[in-house]
């Protein structure tokens, strides 16, 4: 008793030794892992006090650059000052403002002397001049900033001999000039800047392949959208190239082309619409943005203060310019969205712009969709089974083909029944004969005719089957002719619906869309 007592004692320490000597490591565990988690973070600190304190050097130091172009800063505060009075006053500055000297191969320099310069009903010459020192240096952002001052005073002096050069598009458009283009659509200049503006629109248009066109046109309307199984496939595909017609007359009419129709804009929809773009001025954004734009000798600088800037946490939205060159999206494709989106005065601004530029395009779309809606559906199909065809048409099989279907069955001879029967048959004549000298002979014989018989049978039930094969093997045919007949009878039917129904519409589209390729080539 007392050795056992002694063991369960022993035991009992060893059990209580061990669970504390876990305790202690499951302890040392945690206080290492807060140890590694709190370096951890003392390290990210450190990590990012140093990335903070190695920006603020180089943000000083990229100051001290600075500095030494505070005339080219001077001139962008005098130019948002010129800017600002031409647009209001249509002269230069009326208050005491100090002028900076030329910086040399400055633009805007030269624009915001230009702009000072031109007062009265026109630039001045002194200011013509000036404006072409501007160009020389650099004619985009020159034509930009006039355009800019033009539209936003709603006059057409600085931009008349400089707008082409702002709306030269080249595959895409950048922010400035989908802004300029915009603006220039909704009647901010005269009728000849529209003209410029459509011209350059079609230039653009015209540079990129027909077939390129033509599909993003194409990808641009709704695609077939109804339950699988109403029709067949070539039923669907006219409804499909229908539906398209229908959303380019749709889209003609402004009505958009959202899933095919797109409900009526609604008066507080454009209320809110007018409510946000009068919160903010695109074209103020993008003129601020453009002449903060920095000189050739300051610009590596200013991006290298916005990156820093950034690092130091001083990035803040509301304050970001506007990337004026940035990518605003291909012509083809805004030119696209302003035609497929819904309107209700269709026809006029960026509307009609779209419908005047992408007018020919639009007519081969047209003919394209209506030669795809009035082909003529087939009067025939050929319906294949395994290694045979029956040509169907909406009456049924051209030509017989019960005995083909039977064919497709082979027909199961078993050779081996007749002359088993027979041999039978003969078996059992002996064995009768032989029963009147002994009668289980007799018993023979019955065996022997029934194995004959059996025989027979079975030749006779491989022929019922053989025939029931071959009758549901017409049966089957039967019905797939007959299901065949009933979709090509659809199909047909859907075809004269479509056709009737495309030719309406082309002749529509073609009666809104001819005067635009007649004023084209008129053009």
């Amino acid at each position: 008793m007392s050795d056992y007592w002694t063991d369960w004692s022993q035991s009992r320490r060893i059990e209580e030794a061990e669970a504390a000597l876990h305790g202690e490591r499951q302890a040392r565990s945690r206080l290492a892992e807060q140890m590694r988690r709190q370096q951890g973070d003392l390290q990210a600190q450190i990590d990012r006090l140093t990335q903070a304190f190695v920006a603020l050097l180089e943000h000083e130091d990229i100051r001290a650059e600075l500095s030494q172009h505070t005339e080219a800063a001077a001139t962008r505060r005098y130019a948002g000052d010129v800017v600002a009075s031409v647009i209001v006053t249509g002269a230069g500055p009326t208050h005491q403002v100090s002028v900076p000297r030329d910086i040399p191969g400055y633009w805007l320099s030269a624009a915001a002397a230009a702009l000072a310069a031109g007062t009265g009903p026109g630039p001045s010459p002194a200011a013509t001049e000036l404006v072409e020192e501007a160009r020389r240096r650099d004619p985009r952002r020159t034509a930009a900033l006039l355009t800019l001052v033009d539209l936003q005073a709603r006059r057409v002096e600085w931009s008349r001999d400089h707008l082409e050069v702002a709306l030269t598009f080249g595959a895409e458009a950048s922010v400035l000039q989908r802004q300029l283009w915009t603006a220039v659509a909704e009647g901010r200049l005269d009728t000849t800047a529209e003209e410029q503006l459509a011209e350059r629109l079609r230039v653009a248009v015209e540079a990129l392949a027909h077939p390129d066109v033509d599909a993003a046109v194409l990808a641009a309307l709704p695609a077939y959208t109804g339950s699988p199984g109403r029709a067949t496939s070539q039923a669907k595909e006219y409804e499909a190239h229908l539906l398209r017609l229908r959303t380019l007359a749709g889209c003609l009419r402004g009505e958009g082309a959202g899933g095919g129709r797109s409900a009526p804009l609604q008066g507080r929809d454009l209320e809110v619409e007018s409510t946000a773009e009068a919160a903010e001025d695109p074209l103020a954004e993008c003129t601020l943005a453009l002449i903060g734009q920095g000189s050739p000798a300051e610009s590596d600088i200013l991006a290298r203060m916005a990156d820093v800037r950034r690092t130091l946490g001083y990035d803040d939205p509301g304050a970001r310019s506007t990337d004026v060159d940035a990518a605003a999206g291909s012509v083809l494709d805004l030119l696209l969205t302003d035609f497929t989106e819904a309107t209700r005065a269709p026809g006029t601004g960026l509307h009609g712009l779209a419908v005047r530029v992408l007018a020919p395009a639009l007519l081969r779309v047209t003919d394209q969709l209506e030669a795809e809606a009035t082909r003529p559906a087939p009067r025939s199909v050929d319906l294949r089974f395994r290694d045979d065809v029956v040509t169907v048409t909406t009456d049924g099989a051209a030509q017989p083909w019960q005995e083909r279907a039977a064919r497709t069955i082979p027909d199961r001879r078993l050779g081996w029944a007749t002359p088993a029967a027979i041999a039978c048959g003969v078996v059992a004549l002996v064995c009768g004969a032989l029963g009147f000298v002994n009668g289980a002979w007799f018993m023979l014989a019955l065996l022997a005719l029934g194995a004959g018989g059996g025989a027979l049978y079975a030749r006779y039930d491989a022929q019922q089957e053989v025939a029931e094969s071959r009758r549901l093997a017409v049966t089957r045919w039967q019905r797939e002719i007959d299901e065949q007949a009933k979709r090509l009878a659809s199909t047909q039917e859907t075809q004269a619906s479509t056709s009737t129904s495309a030719t309406s519409t082309a002749a529509a589209i073609r009666g809104v869309l001819a005067p635009q390729g007649a004023e084209r080539a008129t053009s």
